[in-house]
């Protein structure tokens, strides 16, 4: 028989049942509560985190373009200042050079080939071995653009390359003999263009790429030049110019090469000082060549080459360093290949025959500025 007592036991044991029941529920929800706030948290103080990072980010790019950006207005401003100073009448023709070819020794050489001829090549008066000599360069080197300029081409190609050094144009004008004017040429094409330069009465024996040896990257180099005349003898200077004399009917250079800028900046100011003193004719007589030989010709271009071997290397340089020498001669960032490569055949001063290994141009000595009566 139930009591009030025991009604009031069961009571209380099922309240007390549901209320631990209630507190455990309860207890379940306040943690998955705080689970999802600690969670919450996380994700927040991670995409602060992230946000920080990116903007550190996109402030550090911010910051090197503003970097960059005014590197290349202070460069601007230097290149500005230059060309203000080129306006100047103190500013020198090598100074003028300078800035209109700057010379980078990193960059490849030009696969171009330039000769020039007083006509065209259809010329009926064209001698055929000349015409041979010249078909040679684009026979043996197919992968290069070969320039054949008449003297009328050749001319308005120096008016353009230098508008804007007007004394190098008038310098070239000035001059009174074919033969200046085709030394002056090829410093002048090459300073502006770059490849190579050979007169047209050369013959290629084998392709220019084959020029460089083994041992040096064609990429260090920026000139190249080949031994004309080493006379071991008391009575050189009544041939030669110099002891030891560099040809110049065959050079490869990069577009601004230092001693292409001094040798155009040197005839420039000879040929206008000339000028101005009335003296442009060439000396009478016997003294006719080594004029030529000392104003455009090989004495002044082996001149401006000593003086930038010497101004490069950490020895003396003199003629010696080359004499006698049977395979190339790095200097600086210029091959001096020995007498063979350019000189072949000519059967004294060491020059070997026109098969040997090193033999790559055979200058045939037709003399083409010549006058008609005076060529071979």
């Amino acid at each position: 028989m139930l009591t009030f007592r025991r009604v009031s036991l069961v009571v209380f044991c099922i309240l007390a049942v549901l209320f631990c029941f209630s507190d455990s529920e309860k207890k379940r929800k306040l943690d998955a509560i705080e689970a999802r706030i600690k969670e919450s948290k996380t994700l927040s103080e991670s995409l602060i985190n992230e946000y920080a990072r990116v903007g550190d980010e996109q402030n550090r790019v911010l910051q090197q373009e503003i970097q960059r950006l005014d590197k290349e207005r202070k460069l601007l401003e230097l290149r500005l200042q230059e060309v203000r100073k080129l306006s100047d009448a103190s500013s020198t023709v090598a100074e003028q050079l300078d800035f209109l070819v700057p010379y980078r020794v990193d960059q490849k050489f030009p696969a171009f080939i330039w000769q020039t001829w007083k006509n065209d090549l259809n010329d009926a008066k064209l001698n055929p071995e000349i015409r041979s000599y010249i078909q040679s360069w684009d026979t043996v080197n197919a992968n290069f653009v070969h320039e054949v300029l008449n003297d009328r081409n050749a001319e308005k190609l120096v008016k353009h390359l230098y508008k804007n050094i007007p004394k190098v144009v008038q310098a070239y004008q000035a001059m009174p003999t074919p033969i200046l004017k085709a030394d002056f040429f090829r410093y002048l094409i090459l300073f502006a263009r770059g490849g190579v330069y050979t007169d047209a009465d050369t013959e290629a024996l084998k392709p220019v790429p084959n020029w460089f040896p083994n041992w040096l990257n064609a990429d260090d180099a920026g000139l190249v030049v080949g031994v004309e005349a080493d006379p071991d003898r008391p009575d050189w200077a009544q041939w030669y110019a110099r002891r030891l004399q560099f040809c110049q009917w065959t050079i490869q250079a990069k577009p601004g090469h230092p001693v292409l800028r001094s040798i155009v900046a040197n005839i420039t100011e000879t040929t206008l000082d000339r000028k101005a003193r009335g003296e442009l004719g060439l000396a009478p007589g016997s003294e006719e060549g080594a004029d030529i030989m000392n104003w455009t010709g090989p004495g002044i271009w082996t001149d401006m080459l000593f003086e930038y071997f010497n101004s490069v290397a950490a020895e003396p340089v003199t003629y010696e360093t080359f004499s006698k020498r049977e395979t190339g001669t790095f200097v600086g960032d210029v091959l001096v290949l020995p007498i063979t490569s350019f000189s072949p055949g000519v059967g004294h001063m060491g020059s070997k025959s026109v098969s040997d290994p090193m033999a790559f141009v055979q200058h045939h000595f037709s003399g083409s500025w010549k006058p008609e009566a005076e060529r071979m």
